[in-house]
Parts: structure tokens; sequence; C-alpha cells
């Protein structure tokens, strides 16, 4: 296990604990892009569109155990595809 990878905890689904920490604080400082959902009902979900140097973007989860976790994409019309099909999920299951 390298020093960048996540233990036991929060981030442990993740490749990188950095990356899942700057994500994690960009959520809870500045908020996500667009989000949807709440930990307490079927998890919380937000996109974040990254644009500062190369184009990353990331769809991001915490779910009702408290585990956070990510999934990066370099193309913006990949990760809009996948976050509208969440959206369109989440609003099909109320």
């Amino acid at each position: 296990m390298g020093w960048d990878t996540p233990g036991p905890g929060k981030f442990e689904a993740n490749l990188s604990l950095n990356l899942s920490e700057a994500l994690y604080a960009i959520v809870n400082v500045s908020g996500a892009d667009e989000f949807i959902g709440s930990v307490d009902e079927r998890g919380w979900y937000g996109i974040i569109r990254w644009f500062e140097g190369k184009s990353r973007h990331f769809i991001v989860e915490e779910d009702n155990n408290g585990f956070f976790t990510y999934r990066e994409f370099s193309d913006m019309d990949d990760a809009n595809k996948i976050w509208n099909g969440i959206v369109e999920e989440y609003y099909v299951e109320e």
C-alpha cells in the first residue's frame, strides 16, 4: 500500500487518498456544480466540473454509511451522460 492509497475508512474504495480528500473538501466548502439526494436516504451525488489545467470531471457520492467515492472523467460529455443517468434513476425511484 502506497502513501497515497487510502486505508480503511471514509475513502477506502478510491485509488487516491489525496484526490479523495481534495474532492471531499471542495464538496463541503464550495459545493458541487450540481447535486442530488441525501446521505440519510439513498445517498448524495454530485458532479464537479474542473477546467484548471487539463479538463477533469468527477462524479462523487457519499452513501448512508459515510463512505465517499468518486469517478473521474476526462471527457465532459461522458461525465454528463453518467450524471444524467444518475439524476433520471434517482427521480424514477422516488
